[in-house]
């Protein structure tokens, strides 16, 4: 064989080897894809968004007691129902008709149960019922969110808490006297009546009150600290 022969034989067998090296690779490669497939990114599974429970409002608390007509107010701590029965308030003692605060005393409790918009209520203490007088002790409650009459009647100085046998509970009478020195204007205050309401005398159109148990809650006369003018003062 010539050289020129056998440089022909051996560029032939190279280039077969090198096909068959390729065939390999391709099928290596091929043999790759199919056992490891390329890894496809799954989609987020989307969580759903809790938001908290709202929480309802409070509910309007059930009335327990006995809701009534109130037809008169006798004074501070005691009022007539339209069904003939009269109420006398547990555990406090309005200054008696007649005399300054318990003028007020009465208007005031005029202005908490006779507005007829919302309910009073009574509340019975366990084995207490009437009074010697036949009257019917209870608890009292008045106005849009039933409060507490006697509370509210006691903080001021027309009102004390009841001194003789005292019906309500023992924890309500603590709460009165708590309540009793909110707007005392001599702590412990007790009841300040402020002597007669009556007009001692008259000046033109101005009543001139007297305080005649130097308890300090008389009336001022119209006008009496303005000159003439009355600035809508309590006493106007």
């Amino acid at each position: 064989m010539s050289g020129k022969s056998l440089l022909a034989s051996l560029v032939v067998i190279g280039a077969l080897f090198a096909a068959c090296n390729n065939d390999d690779e391709d099928t290596d490669a091929s043999t790759t894809a199919a056992a490891s497939p390329a890894t496809t990114q799954a989609p987020a599974t989307t969580t759903a968004r809790s938001y908290p429970t709202a929480t309802p409002a409070a509910a309007t608390p059930a009335v327990t007691g006995e809701q009534v007509t109130v037809s008169r107010v006798v004074d501070g701590d005691t009022f007539e129902l339209t069904d003939g029965r009269t109420i006398r308030v547990l555990g406090i003692d309005s200054c008696e008709i007649g005399t300054v605060e318990g003028d007020f005393a009465k208007s005031s409790a005029e202005s908490d149960l006779t507005n007829t918009t919302y309910p009073v209520t009574l509340t019975e203490e366990p084995g207490v019922d009437t009074d010697p007088y036949g009257r019917h002790l209870r608890y009292v409650q008045s106005g849009y969110d039933r409060e507490d009459f006697g509370l509210e009647m006691v903080r001021w100085d027309h009102t004390g808490v009841y001194q003789g046998k005292n019906d309500a509970s023992p924890g309500y009478v603590a709460q009165l006297y708590a309540k009793d020195l909110d707007y005392a204007s001599n702590p412990p205050s007790g009841r300040e009546c402020g002597g007669s309401s009556a007009p001692a005398s008259s000046e033109g159109d101005v009543d001139v009150y007297v305080d005649t148990d130097g308890g300090g809650n008389y009336n001022m006369p119209d006008g009496a600290l303005t000159g003439g003018y009355c600035a809508r003062k309590w006493w106007c």
